[in-house]
């Protein structure tokens, strides 16, 4: 294993679900892209599946799926742009993806496959958070193949509060190595 591996191997032995937290906080936290919040964040929304593993007894999952949860978890260095697109010959459903390029080159690649050109940008937001909220909103609502059912306005509002909610939770805690003491 690499010194700076973040895989995570559990012993068929004695492991419970405080151990695994910490765990998995110090190995995002290990991480140059991550940030304390985004570990508490990161880890609440999948201690339940953690939970039911533990319960099952099959450490050899716990490790599998805390290993998925720190690779596909790590804020990105850069930013990206989530994007919000529409297609004029369904209205209900908005393609919902991400890109490191602009967003408008990601609705030039969609229009090669339609002659008639019908898909139109309906916003992007240039964001460090970009995957984290793509994933949030492939989530909240109906979803296939990252394309969701929902009013563009709430898509939307829904993005930017999550983003906000993000930003927020990184703001309130101080940087790694600085800690505050009792009398502050």
């Amino acid at each position: 294993m690499k010194p700076n591996s973040t895989r995570v191997n559990y012993p068929d032995d004695s492991y419970n679900l405080e151990l695994i937290i910490e765990i998995g906080k110090a190995l995002l936290l290990s991480s140059v892209d991550a940030t304390r919040s985004k570990a508490q964040g990161v880890l609440e929304v999948h201690i339940p599946k953690i939970k039911a593993l533990l319960e099952e007894g099959d450490y050899k999952k716990v490790a599998e799926y805390t290993n998925l949860v720190i690779r596909t978890n790590k804020i990105p260095k850069n930013p990206g742009n989530i994007y919000v697109i529409s297609h004029g010959y369904n209205s209900d459903w908005y393609k919902v993806g991400v890109t490191i390029q602009k967003a408008e080159d990601r609705l030039g690649a969609y229009q090669v496959a339609d002659p008639l050109r019908r898909y139109k940008l309906e916003y992007t937001k240039l964001t460090k958070h970009y995957k984290i909220v793509e994933k949030h909103i492939h989530s909240k609502y109906e979803n296939r193949a990252e394309w969701v059912k929902a009013p563009l306005a709430d898509i939307i509002k829904e993005i930017e509060n999550h983003n906000d909610s993000l930003e927020q939770q990184n703001k309130e805690l101080p940087p790694r190595g600085e800690n505050k003491t009792a009398s502050e």
